[in-house]
């Protein structure tokens, strides 16, 4: 659909992607040539991913300053609003190919941590997962309910701290 505005042309396009039968409407509109409208629609099919499931690192039922060296996490999965704690796992997060099988194992979408370490970004990237970096170091209980109602959002800071 392309839609004409007095500045030029502006193309739309609507597009349903279908996740694990979920039906998702996105909308794309990009002043310019095909090819950069191929490219942004590219990266919302790939890069995007609904978010169902969330997994947070947790120490006596707090968030974990770090993902690596803890065994235990609580998932959250946003279809049923289950809460459960995993037993202790041994994960090792240097591990790439290790690290994929927990992903795809637990079915998570979204990782909920404080810190990371700036080599796992790409790991988490690579399979299009969302995560949410800097939260703080409160109840896990607490992290669920922001995360639950659409209101957790990462802390620039630490964002900034981790990539510089």
């Amino acid at each position: 659909m392309t839609i004409s505005s007095a500045g030029g042309s502006l193309l739309f396009i609507f597009v349903m992607l279908i996740f694990h039968n979920d039906i998702e409407l996105i909308m794309i509109g990009k002043r310019g040539d095909k090819t950069e409208l191929l490219n942004l629609f590219l990266s919302a099919l790939f890069l995007n991913k609904k978010m169902k499931k969330a997994a947070m690192p947790i120490a006596n039922n707090k968030v974990s300053e770090y993902l690596c060296g803890y065994s235990q996490f609580v998932f959250y999965d946003i279809d049923t609003r289950n809460t459960s704690i995993s037993e202790n796992e041994v994960i090792d997060f240097s591990n790439a190919v290790q690290v994929r099988l927990w992903i795809q194992r637990n079915g998570i979408t979204d990782i909920i941590l404080h810190r990371i370490k700036k080599e796992l970004i790409g790991v988490f990237t690579s399979e299009r997962i969302n995560l949410f970096v800097g939260v703080p170091m409160i109840s896990a209980g607490q992290i669920i309910e922001a995360y639950r109602c659409g209101k957790l959002e990462s802390d620039k800071n630490i964002i900034s701290e981790i990539t510089n």
